[in-house]
C-alpha cells in the first residue's frame, strides 16, 4: 500500500517538473438569486442568495502528458456564497470540499486520490429534474445535506463528497462507465467499521435520427 502510494506521488512529481504538454485552467460558476422563500417549519422572507440552480464554485485542473497513453493530473475545487462573498457552502465547510485529489489515466481508466464526488451524488443529479439544486430540489437536500440543515438522513455518507477516497473510473465501453469508490476510514482498529465503498454508473445514449 505504502508503495503504491508512493510510486503515484513520484509519477506526479515528476509530471511537474517536465512542464511538457501541461494544461492548466480555472473554471467555476457564480449562481445568486433574488426571491420569496419559505423553508419547512419556518416563516416567508425575501431574500438574495447564493446556489439557486447550482451551488456556486470555483477551482484549479490541470494533466500533464507523460507519454505512452499516460495522463497524470489534480483538481482543486471550492465552493463558496456569492451572496456574501464567504467561502464553503456552510460555515465550517472545508475549503476544497468540491474536489481536492491527484489523478493517472490511461486506456485502463482513471485513478483518483483524495477528495472527489460520492458515489451517491451523481446518480441523484442525473434523473433529478432539479439538477443538483439544494434550493428547490427536497431529494438532493435528504440525500446530501441532512447533517447541516436537521432534516431526516436518507444516506449513509451525507455529502456531496467523499475524503480520503480511492476513486476507479473505467474506459467507456458502448455508451456505459462505471465509477468504483473506496474511502478509508483512517482509524486504527476500526478499518471495517470505519471504511465505505460504493459504486455508480454512467449510461450514455447516442440518438441517430
Amino acid at each position: 500500500m505504502k508503495t503504491a502510494l508512493i510510486a503515484l506521488g513520484a509519477v506526479l512529481m515528476c509530471a511537474g517538473a517536465a512542464q511538457a504538454q501541461s494544461n492548466v485552467q480555472v473554471s467555476g460558476l457564480v449562481d445568486v438569486y433574488a426571491g420569496s422563500v419559505h423553508a419547512p417549519g419556518g416563516q416567508r422572507k425575501g431574500t438574495v442568495g447564493s446556489g439557486g440552480l447550482t451551488t456556486s464554485w470555483w477551482g484549479i485542473s490541470g494533466t500533464e502528458d507523460l507519454g505512452n497513453g499516460l495522463k497524470a493530473g489534480f483538481a482543486l475545487g471550492a465552493f463558496m456564497r456569492a451572496d456574501e462573498g464567504t467561502p464553503g457552502r456552510f460555515n465550517g465547510d472545508a475549503f476544497f470540499a468540491r474536489d481536492a485529489h491527484v489523478s493517472l489515466s490511461g486506456q485502463w481508466g482513471t485513478v483518483k486520490l483524495g477528495r472527489a464526488m460520492a458515489p451517491n451524488f451523481l446518480p441523484t443529479i442525473l434523473f433529478n429534474p432539479f439538477g443538483d439544486s439544494f434550493t428547490v430540489s427536497p431529494l438532493v437536500m435528504h440525500a446530501n445535506m441532512a447533517n447541516q440543515i436537521g432534516v431526516d438522513q436518507t444516506t449513509t455518507a451525507s455529502d456531496t463528497g467523499w475524503s480520503n477516497q480511492i476513486t476507479y473510473s473505467t474506459p467507456a465501453w458502448k455508451g456505459l462507465s462505471a465509477n468504483i469508490h473506496y474511502q478509508f476510514g483512517e482509524q486504527a482498529s476500526k478499518r471495517s467499521a470505519a471504511a465505505a465503498a460504493g459504486t455508480s454508473f454512467i449510461v450514455g445514449i447516442r440518438h441517430r435520427f
